[in-house]
């Protein structure tokens, strides 16, 4: 066996899985992450650093849970291609004393606001329309006073409510298109619906 085999060979046998790595580092550290206060803890940067190393596009969120396990969510932000990973990093999560480890951000339900960078946007300024195509709908998003002065604000924040409404799954494999255009006066007599109601009409297909 060559030199230059022989090292190709030593290397995969020692080469350390990245999805044991990322959780032993997470368990060694789960302590300092539940202590957690604000966005600004260094801690969340490290964890940040060490989620990228097992794909640069994972994301997370942290949070408590309805029965008071700390919650970590592994994200792909939305992007489809990145799900294989988000699944993979899950799947080999241990048990962790006081954590519930979530694959993707999950749906929160249509009936709440959001302030997304001094943009305030409601439940009822979001109305939609749609069309089917193939095994996906493409939507048409309408924010009540979206004006090309607060676009990138209004978009961002509808995408939040359109993540919280559906979950980030169900966005990228029931969404296909989606343009967004201001809210008219009438949004009933244009034929629009509420954001409420777009989970069934995503699980209807």
């Amino acid at each position: 066996m060559g030199r230059s085999l022989r090292q190709s060979v030593l290397s995969r046998l020692f080469r350390i899985n990245p999805h044991k790595r990322f959780w032993e580092w997470f368990q060694a550290n789960s302590d300092q992450l539940a202590a957690v206060k604000n966005g600004e803890d260094p801690i969340l940067q490290e964890l940040s650093h060490e989620l990228q190393r097992v794909h640069p596009k994972l994301t997370f969120e942290m949070g408590l849970g309805e029965d008071d396990p700390f919650e970590f969510i592994v994200s792909a932000d939305g992007i489809s291609s990145v799900f294989p990973a988000v699944e993979q990093l899950v799947a080999a999560a241990p048990i962790l004393a006081n954590w519930k480890i979530i694959a993707f951000r999950q749906p929160k339900g249509a009936d709440f606001g959001i302030l997304y960078e001094d943009f305030p946007l409601e439940p009822e300024d979001v109305w939609f329309s749609y069309r089917p195509r193939n095994d996906k709908i493409d939507v048409t998003i309408y924010i009540r006073n979206l004006s090309s002065d607060n676009d990138r604000q209004a978009v961002g924040a509808s995408f939040i409510l359109l993540d919280n409404a559906l979950g980030e799954y169900m966005v990228a494999t029931g969404i296909g298109l989606i343009e967004h255009k201001p809210l008219p006066d009438d949004p009933v007599a244009r034929g629009l619906s509420p954001l409420s109601d777009i989970r069934k009409i995503v699980d209807r297909g």
